[in-house]
Formats: structure tokens, sequence, C-alpha cells
């Protein structure tokens, strides 16, 4: 396996983290307590999110995008509940 396949690797892998902790933000950004934890997923994706979309600026970035997009939606509606 050569360098560029690992490193293609690691940043879908960013995307894949990304969704995970805004899909995890999402669902709990509805539960009244849970939220404030939600909050900090939410964040974390984004900032996820938005490092896989740098990382891959010449490659396909969908994975990075869906989970910059799902921190975004989780922080609003934390904010808007909150």
């Amino acid at each position: 396996m050569s360098h560029s396949q690992t490193k293609q690797e690691e940043q879908k892998n960013l995307g894949i983290l990304a969704i995970i902790f805004g899909t995890l933000a999402l669902l709990g950004s509805w539960i009244p307590i849970v939220n404030i934890l939600s909050f900090f997923l939410a964040i974390a994706s984004l900032f996820l999110g938005i490092f896989g979309i740098v990382l891959n600026l010449r490659n396909r970035k969908t994975l990075a995008i869906i989970g910059a997009t799902l921190g975004v939606i989780s922080i609003v509606i934390v904010l808007i509940i909150y």
C-alpha cells in the first residue's frame, strides 16, 4: 500500500467520524439535558467535516460535507430548543 492510498483512507475516516458524531448529536439534540453534550458533539462533527473537506480538496468529499451539515443542523436545533 502506497503512502497516497494511506493518506486517502485517513481523509475518508475523517468524513466517517464527522457523520457518526453528527448523527449522535442530531439524535441527542432533541433531549433537554442531553442536548448540551450533543452541542459539543455537533461542534466536533463540524470541525471534522471542515477538516475533511480541506484535506480532500482534489478528491470527493461527500462524507465530510454530510458530516459538517449534520453538525450545523444539530447546532441549530440545540440553540432553538435551548
